[in-house]
This record gives C-alpha cells, sequence and structure tokens, in this order.
C-alpha cells in the first residue's frame, strides 16, 4: 500500500493519499511512522483519500481494531474520500466503530467535498 502522507501544520491536518492494494499491516506501519513524526499533533484533523486504492485486503475485524485504536485524539474530525462501493463500504464500517471515540467521521465522493468539509 503506498500512501502520500503529508502533515500541514499551518491547517492542522494530515492526508494520506492510498495507491494499490488496501493492507492492514501496511495501515498500521504508516500510523508507527506517522506517530514518530515531530510534526505530528493528535489534535489535527485528517483526510484520508481512498481514490488510488485497487483492491482492498482488509477483513471487517482489522477495521474495527484500526478505528479503535486511532492515534488522533476524540474530538478529530476525519474526512474519508471514498468513490467506489467497496471503499465507501471500508469507510462506513470505520465511521461505525469510531462513534464509541467521539471523532466525527464523514464519507465524501470527492476530495473537493472533503476539503470543504474539513474547513
Amino acid at each position: 500500500m503506498p500512501a502520500d502522507v503529508v502533515i500541514d501544520q499551518a491547517r492542522h491536518r494530515v492526508t494520506v493519499a492510498v495507491h494499490g492494494v488496501l493492507r492492514a499491516d501496511d495501515i498500521r506501519q504508516a500510523r508507527w511512522s506517522l506517530a514518530a513524526d515531530s510534526a505530528f499533533d493528535p489534535a489535527f484533523g485528517q483526510l484520508i483519500d481512498l481514490t488510488g486504492v485497487t483492491q482492498v485486503l482488509v477483513s471487517a475485524g482489522d477495521v474495527e481494531q484500526l478505528a479503535r485504536t486511532s492515534m488522533f485524539g476524540n474530538a478529530t474530525r476525519v474526512a474519508i474520500v471514498a468513490p467506489t462501493p467497496l471503499t465507501s463500504a471500508l469507510s462506513r464500517m470505520y465511521r461505525m466503530f469510531s462513534q464509541p471515540s467521539g471523532r466525527t467521521v464523514e464519507i465524501f465522493q470527492s476530495a473537493e467535498e472533503a476539503e470543504r468539509w474539513l474547513l
């Protein structure tokens, strides 16, 4: 799962654009790298762009575990760009499992919509 991760301190946002095959272990590894970055702040908002995903190899259990162990704060806003039925279903699952944390997760068809919501 190649991913482009950008920490934008001025906008208080982390943007992750995923390309190729989406795997839970790759997500976990990307999280460790992000947590080690001194520019990361768990209070930042998050934009996850799944537009470039070509295959999903993540189970419902993986989605639950990832949602419940997010590195972001409980009041964080998360915008997910999920333009396909599969990425949209995965994102809805993530939103459901994130609810107890208090994070607000919204799903969009385009990055432009997600950007507007995060502002």
